[in-house]
């Protein structure tokens, strides 16, 4: 589109150079028919007309004894001007000189001059007492244009002078230029449109990847909450294709402007992809490896889970341990470090946790004189969860960021 929008362009440039600088030749101009006003018409003050002639330089003196300069343009052609004489009744007479209303003509070929009648004038401004306040005017040798300004028609306010559009350059030859103008616009075109979309591609994959790494930590715990092994060793990923999905379609696509789709459609990119690159490289999972016995799979039972959240606060320098599974008062997990004491209630769910685990954890709080409490799951919370956990100063937590909480309690 870009392409073909400068060559239009371009073809229209050079179509116009051809135009102007192509002048009809004089002679043929003379051939033309006169737009003058024939004898058979009479004028009256006010009326349009068209006058063609020579213009020449006049020098009056005003009132105040100063000298000004007047244009007045002898017509090739009498006008038939109706005018009053006194009393009597206006009578017809044939005009052939017109005093100029207007910017200074040129003196050295044939003008037109198309402007309002001005009758009757007896002042000592002017020179004749006809004259014509000039609208529009042309050389009639060049075809050039007249840039005229109205003026006032008194003495306190002559005529402004305005500079004709003359002919500057009538030895030099605008075609060749423009015709390689042209060529290399035309041959650069293409290199402007390709970097021009590479350089607004970069700035979407920018765009991009910024937002991802907006909500980076949301991505990176649904990553790990959704992706597991089975008993057979192979990883479970439906559920986590479906998140990148609606990240994708709720997320991505409402932020993304028509063209920023455009750009999207064209380009190929793949949301999908771009999340697990920016993750990657940004988010980078734990190795199991490294974790030893902290890997996690949601069909581990439930003592299991709450091993494993033991051992994560183990990794994070406190002491912590399960308890067993009677006489726990709503704590699965306890820790200590530098006088400091937690109490976890695990939730190894396949759905929501609601609010009892919130006052369980809350109870086993008091129980235990613990300085703080949270209920740790793979799952998310239910309203009233939040809620009850909001007024209680209970932590709800997904067990990815069970480190983090951990670490902003260490004394």
């Amino acid at each position: 589109m870009f392409f073909n929008v400068v060559r239009k362009i371009c073809l229209a440039i050079v179509f116009l150079t051809l135009c102007l600088h192509n002048p009809v030749a004089a002679a043929d101009l003379e051939n033309l028919p006169s737009t003058a006003s024939s004898d058979s018409k009479c004028y009256n003050d006010g009326d349009i007309i068209t006058l063609r002639g020579m213009a020449s330089l006049v020098s009056i003196t005003l009132a105040d004894n100063t000298t000004s300069d007047v244009w007045v343009l002898t017509s090739e052609k009498p006008f038939c001007i109706i005018q009053s004489n006194g009393d009597e009744a206006p009578q017809a007479a044939n005009i052939f000189r017109f005093q100029i209303i207007g910017s200074p003509p040129p003196t050295d070929a044939t003008i037109e001059l198309k402007g309002k009648l001005s009758t009757d004038n007896i002042t000592q401004y002017y020179v004749e007492p006809n004259a014509i306040e000039v609208i529009s005017g042309r050389r009639i040798a060049s075809q050039q244009p007249i840039t005229v300004s109205q003026s006032a028609s008194t003495a306190d306010n002559p005529p402004s002078t305005v500079e004709t559009n003359e002919e500057k350059t009538e030895n030099f030859s605008w075609t060749p230029f423009m015709i390689l103008v042209f060529l290399l616009i035309l041959l650069s075109a293409p290199l402007i449109s390709s970097r021009q979309q590479k350089k607004r591609e970069r700035e979407f994959e920018n765009k991009l990847i910024n937002l991802i790494k907006e909500h980076g930590q949301t991505l990176s715990r649904k990553r790990h909450q959704k992706v597991y092994q089975d008993d057979y060793g192979n990883y479970i990923t439906a559920d986590w294709e479906k998140e990148k999905a609606y990240f994708r379609d709720n997320v991505v696509f409402p932020r993304f402007s028509a063209s920023d789709r455009k750009i999207y459609d064209a380009a190929g990119y793949n949301v999908e992809f771009a999340i697990e690159t920016t993750l990657n490289t940004h988010y980078i999972k734990r190795d199991s490896s490294e974790l030893d016995e902290l890997s996690f799979s949601p069909a581990m039972p439930p003592y299991d889970y709450e091993k494993f959240c033991a051992e994560l606060l183990k990794k994070a320098g406190w002491n912590a341990w399960t308890t067993k599974a009677s006489g726990d008062q709503g704590s699965d997990v306890i820790a200590e470090k530098n006088g400091v004491r937690v109490v976890l209630q695990c939730k190894l769910y396949t759905q929501p946790v609601g609010n009892k685990a919130v006052q369980e954890v809350f109870a086993a709080k008091t129980f235990e004189k613990a300085d703080h409490a949270a209920v740790v799951s793979n799952e998310t919370y239910t309203p009233s969860a939040r809620k009850i956990a909001s007024s209680t100063g209970i932590s709800l937590l997904h067990h990815d960021e069970l480190l983090q909480w951990a670490e902003n309690y260490s004394p």
